[in-house]
């Protein structure tokens, strides 16, 4: 049995075993094995580069401002999607002309309902704008959506 490691797009992907005599194509590369299998027979490492001559870390990703913005546009639209915003935004109008104090019982219920909503997507805005400026700063490396300043 040889071990070989299959690479895509400069990652390590991982590491086969594959019977001797097998076909292998240009995917698997028995000279960085060596690297990724501990002499021992432990758990080999998986997840790291290979530029064709030498073996590297996993490449660090950093977080952008556009996926912050996708994010909280996700999130956003799981709290009211936009045919619902638009709706509200019509109703909350009709509502407001009309005037408060002639408001009905159910009408003083979606008004409450929809301000909840709004608050939602109002903190998960502020939120968004928060962890921007730390993607911007550096301050802030991680995942985006399991940033821990999201908004439950």
């Amino acid at each position: 049995m040889q071990h070989f490691a299959r690479i895509e797009e400069g990652t390590v992907r991982e590491i086969i075993e594959i019977p001797d005599g097998a076909d292998i194509n240009e995917h698997f590369h028995a000279d960085i094995v060596a690297a990724l299998v501990p002499d021992d027979g432990g758990a080999a490492v998986g997840g790291g580069t290979w530029d064709g001559t030498a073996f590297g870390p996993v490449p660090v990703v950093l977080p952008t401002v556009d996926e912050a913005k996708a994010e909280a546009g996700r999130r956003i639209l799981g709290v009211a999607p936009e045919w619902k915003q638009r709706n509200m935004t019509v109703r909350a109008v009709e509502l407001l002309h009309k005037g408060e104090a002639d408001w009905t019982t159910e009408e003083r219920a979606e008004a409450a309902a929809m301000e909840s909503a709004w608050a939602q997507i109002t903190a998960i805005r502020v939120a968004s704008d928060v962890l921007e400026a730390e993607i911007t700063e550096g301050t802030y490396t991680g995942v985006v959506a399991d940033w821990p300043g999201w908004p439950e």
